[in-house]
């Protein structure tokens, strides 16, 4: 689900965030191998959470500022700071340079070493989330080397995260073998992540699942119901916690219903997949505005577009409340799937009036004896060479989808069959031009 990717990424670098501002212990923290065993505070990270909590980001940023001059805050701190201050503010430019300085530090020092770590992994996750897949990768497999051998609580938690960005960005690049491994790597420390009584491990587990089976849903892997099924022990897990938060636990198991409904869809057990998604419909989640319009992908592949179309018209409502800019990020995972769906909803039978016999009848007579799904393949790829003629800025991921592609795969296979080069050997041409 593009939506629900989107929130994703919002949703774990906030998580970051917010665990590097209230995560921290005392200072008489437990060490282990030389490091704290927890993120240990400072006077200076006290004041400065004071002026973070107050929700105005420009005061804490001069706040940062201020106790960074005096030396009440280490250049690592200070620089996690200011990268929280930018991404709250929107300014993602300057997120990502702090972030940057940060990890361009060799050896951190061990009292700021979780610091350093949480800060690394927001830079991973905003390189992906800016398509920069090289230096995302590099970033990760640097932060992973150095948690290689630490000993400590915190670790799984943070060699998760980790593996599961380089399964993003190696997916990306269609390193998909690759990508597997470094999915199942992220698995392996989801089992060794400890509990405690907050629940929240266990919920951050299970979102780091969730969107592993979206990943592997999105492009059509094999192993895509595999990951619901790990989503699904582990949300069955959570229920058993004396502490789950209902609301949460009730929304995941909808998200495991509906991508329950997406994996049977694209194994063509159609009946099965609307049965699932009638269930996710009925949950409080289903019903609410997100999970409508995070079901929207489904209706598209089952072809149902008329659902997904009216339920698309709560889509600006959806981005005001998120608060979300119209960015391309928002136009290429919002916005392109309404018009995916819109497209789809006016059939060939509107446009020409003609009924389905008379149709079928004409494409099988044909001189050429083209088909019906050959005509709509040519119909997809005319459409996405107008769209990358008249909107350059456009990703190849953006304009498969747009066209009705079910893949950036399929549709680059397509287009080199007919046009005899890859779209974006094409984007080039015309940049050239």
């Amino acid at each position: 689900m593009k939506i629900s990717k989107y929130i994703y990424t919002f949703g774990i670098i906030t998580c970051i965030i917010l665990s590097t501002l209230t995560g921290c212990g005392g200072k008489e923290s437990k060490k282990q191998g030389g490091l704290p065993e927890k993120m240990t505070r400072t006077h200076g990270d006290s004041l400065a959470l004071a002026a973070r909590f107050i929700g105005n980001f420009e005061h804490f940023l001069a706040v940062t500022d201020s106790l960074a001059a005096i030396g009440e805050l280490s250049p690592i701190r200070a620089d996690g700071y200011r990268g929280v201050a930018y991404f709250q503010m929107g300014q993602m430019d300057k997120c990502i340079e702090c972030f940057r300085r940060v990890v361009a530090i060799e050896n951190p020092p061990a009292e700021d070493f979780w610091e350093y770590i949480h800060a690394g992994t927001n830079l991973v996750i905003m390189l992906n989330s800016n398509r920069d897949y090289d230096n995302a990768m590099r970033t990760a497999l640097r932060l992973i080397d150095k948690l290689k051998e630490v000993d400590s609580p915190l670790r799984a938690g943070e060699l998760q995260t980790l593996y599961l960005c380089l399964g993003d960005t190696q997916m990306m690049l269609e390193r998909h073998a690759d990508a597997a491994k470094s999915y199942d790597e992220a698995y392996q420390w989801v089992l060794r992540t400890p509990n405690n009584p907050t629940c929240r491990p266990i919920a951050a587990c299970i979102e780091t699942l969730e969107n592993i089976a979206v990943t592997n849903i999105n492009h059509r892997m094999d192993e895509a119901g595999v990951w619901v099924d790990r989503m699904d022990s582990l949300v069955t897990i959570y229920e058993k916690e004396p502490n789950a938060i209902e609301k949460e636990l009730k929304a995941l198991r909808a998200l495991v219903s509906l991508h329950r409904a997406q994996v049977l869809q694209m194994h063509g057990q159609k009946a099965e997949a609307a049965r699932y998604y009638d269930e996710y419909t009925k949950s409080d989640y289903g019903k609410s505005l997100e999970g409508s319009i995070n079901g929207c992908e489904y209706l598209v592949e089952a072809h149902r577009y008329d659902e997904a179309a009216d339920k698309y018209t709560q889509l600006d409502q959806f981005i005001k409340e998120w608060g979300y800019e119209y960015d391309l990020e928002t136009i290429g995972k919002n916005l392109l799937p309404k018009l995916r769906a819109n497209f789809g909803r006016q059939t060939l039978i509107d446009r020409t009036g003609l009924s389905k016999e008379r149709i079928g009848a004409a494409f099988a007579q044909g001189s050429d004896n083209a088909s019906l799904p050959a005509y709509v393949r040519e119909l997809r790829l005319d459409y996405a060479v107008r769209l990358m003629n008249e909107k350059r800025e456009f990703s190849i991921e953006q304009v498969s989808m747009a066209s009705g592609f079910t893949s950036a795969d399929t549709f680059t296979r397509n287009f080199r069959a007919k046009y005899g080069m890859t779209p974006t050997t094409y984007k080039q041409t015309q940049s050239e031009a």
